[in-house]
């Protein structure tokens, strides 16, 4: 499939388990969630590309979004490779029930008591495989724009599984 646009579409289903609004922080919205997307991408030896762009059907008094990612990587040899990232996604529709901006909310970030979130992300991966199959990932991601969401730059270091597949 090198240098071929491949597709596919993308459902899902978030369905909240045991989900208790006293408990700080809030998992969730403890609401059911739909979601459809459509994601796309292309490779050559290498580099790649790859895109999603989505419609999230929120329940409870959340707006629904559409959002989405674009990526792309470059393989520099078989044990580096680096990975840019843009994504986020905003709110659509008609407001909902009454709600709070979390930027007049005193005190702690409680997902189910503000607006709806929208954001802006900028990422950088660099992948460096350790041994066959195990690699190390350092990521710096950063919320550039935004509302009601949790903002600045995070850093993560993380071990990674490489699938050594070979397709013929």
């Amino acid at each position: 499939t090198q240098g071929k646009v491949v597709s596919s579409l993308w459902a899902e289903v978030v369905i909240p388990t045991g989900y208790d609004p006293e408990d700080y922080p809030a998992l969730g919205s403890g609401v059911t969630d739909v979601g459809l997307a459509l994601l796309a991408g292309t490779s050559t030896s290498a580099l790649w590309t790859e895109g999603k762009l989505g419609y999230l059907f929120r329940g409870g008094r959340f707006r629904d979004q559409v959002g989405g990612f674009a990526k792309a990587g470059w393989n520099v040899s078989r044990r580096l490779a680096f990975r840019g990232e843009l994504s986020g996604a905003t709110a659509v529709g008609a407001e909902k029930d009454s709600q709070e901006d979390a930027s007049r909310s005193p005190g702690r970030f409680d997902p189910v008591k503000v607006a709806d979130p929208a954001w802006l992300d900028v990422a950088g991966t660099a992948t460096f495989q350790v041994v066959r199959g195990v690699g190390l990932e350092l990521d710096v991601r950063s919320t550039v724009a935004g509302s009601n969401t949790l903002a600045g730059t995070r850093f993560s270091l993380a071990v990674a599984s490489i699938p050594a597949w070979r397709v013929r």
